[in-house]
C-alpha cells in the first residue's frame, strides 16, 4: 500500500551507504512515478533527490559496461556468441531463476545465443519476425529505463515480449504478479505490448503457422506493406 511504499523508500534512503540493489530501486521509482502518482507527489525532496542520485549512478554504471560486439544485444535479429551477464536487467523484475525449466517449458532447443536473446523462445520469435514472409523490423534487448525488453519495433514503440514458462505460476495459465507488473510498467511508459506465451508458441508446428500467428497478433502499422498481387 501507499504507506508501505513510503516506508520502503525512507528506509532505503537511510541505508543508502550500504545498499547494492540500485536497479530494484529504479524499478520501484518507475512504479511509484507512473502507477502511484499520489505517492510520488507526497514524497519529500530528500527522497526524490536520493532517487535521482540512484538513477544517475545506475545510468553511469550501464554506460561504462562493455558494449556488445557487432551482431550483439541491440542488433536486429542477428546471432552470435554467448550471452554475458546482461540477463540481470530482467532478473530484478521477472522470476527467471531457473533457465533450464524455462527452456524445457518452451519446447525449444536448450542452447541459444545468450548475447542477443533472453531465452530460446525469444530467439525463435525473432527468427520468425525476420523471415521474408513477415519481415518485421525490430531490435533485440532494448533498454527501457531500468527494464530490458525482448524486442521492439522502434517506429511505433511496439514491444514484443516473450513469456517463457517461468513467467507463469506452476501448472497454471496465470502470469506471475511480477510479470503482470512489468507489463503494466511498459504500458504506462507508452509502449504497446504484445506478449507471446510459451504454450501458444509450442503448439505451432511449422514456420508458416508461426508467421500467421505473429501476423494476427501484431498491430497493422508494425507489419510491412504487402505487394499487391
Amino acid at each position: 500500500d501507499e504507506e508501505a511504499l513510503k516506508a520502503y523508500l525512507h528506509q532505503a534512503e537511510e541505508l543508502k551507504g550500504s545498499i547494492n540493489y540500485l536497479r530494484v530501486l529504479r524499478v520501484v521509482e518507475l512504479y511509484v512515478h507512473l502507477l502511484q502518482p499520489e505517492v510520488w507527489a507526497s514524497l519529500d525532496d530528500q527522497i526524490r533527490l536520493f532517487l535521482e542520485k540512484v538513477r544517475s549512478s545506475e545510468e553511469a554504471t550501464e554506460a561504462s559496461k562493455p558494449k556488445a560486439a557487432p551482431g550483439g544485444a541491440r542488433r536486429r535479429g542477428r546471432r552470435g556468441g554467448n550471452r554475458s551477464e546482461e540477463r540481470d536487467e530482467e532478473d530484478d523484475f521477472d522470476d527467471d531463476d531457473d533457465e533450464d525449466e524455462e527452456e524445457e517449458g518452451d519446447g525449444l532447443r536448450p542452447h541459444f545465443d545468450r548475447v542477443n536473446f533472453t531465452s530460446a523462445l525469444h530467439e525463435d520469435v525473432s527468427r520468425i519476425l525476420n523471415l521474408p514472409d513477415l519481415g518485421v523490423e525490430h531490435a533485440n534487448k532494448v533498454p527501457a529505463g531500468p527494464l530490458l525488453v525482448d524486442m521492439c519495433h522502434l517506429p511505433t514503440l511496439t514491444v514484443i515480449e516473450t513469456a517463457p514458462a517461468w513467467q507463469y505460476y506452476l501448472q497454471s495459465p496465470q502470469l506471475t504478479s511480477l510479470a503482470r507488473r512489468r507489463q503494466e510498467l511498459l504500458q504506462a511508459m507508452g509502449f504497446k505490448v504484445i506478449r507471446v506465451p510459451y504454450h501458444r508458441w509450442k503448439a505451432l508446428t511449422s514456420d508458416e503457422e508461426k508467421v500467421d500467428y505473429m501476423r494476427s497478433q501484431l498491430p497493422v502499422d508494425v507489419l510491412p506493406l504487402r505487394p499487391l498481387a
